[in-house]
């Protein structure tokens, strides 16, 4: 197939490469905070369902603290943040806050990691194109 024939690879090719970095990222981005916020919704219901003596609320609350509490364990501070917890010194409030926020960096870092990779392959077809 030509090129004169394909829509989408003169759109494509056609596109500012500054600008294509710009929707990419943006795209990323915007599917990232809708994650976010999503998850944040979930952990929001979990917790109100465990305070309300619901046992799925626990179970959901587990599920949704187990990613965070991975990332925690891979960068070698478990042992600090259990102690935390046991001690006192970290509140159940600020234990949800620290949760969360882990997981919604997690979820950025990875929309950028995506982002460049996919801007990456964009040139790379945009090179091929011309």
């Amino acid at each position: 197939m030509s090129s004169d024939s394909d829509p989408l690879q003169k759109q494509v090719s056609g596109c500012e490469p500054r600008a294509s970095t710009r929707a990419l990222m943006a795209v990323a981005y915007e599917q990232a905070w809708a994650l976010c916020a999503a998850y944040l919704a979930a952990g929001l219901a979990a917790e109100l369902l465990r305070r309300g003596g619901v046992k799925l609320g626990a179970s959901a609350q587990s599920f949704l603290d187990s990613l965070p509490v991975f990332v925690i364990h891979t960068l070698g501070l478990l042992d600090p943040y259990l102690r935390a917890v046991v001690l006192g010194d970290l509140s159940p409030f600020w234990n949800r806050v620290l949760l969360g926020s882990v997981t919604v960096a997690l979820i950025l870092l990875q929309a950028t990691v995506i982002g460049l990779g996919l801007t990456a392959a964009l040139r790379l077809f945009q090179k091929g194109a011309r």
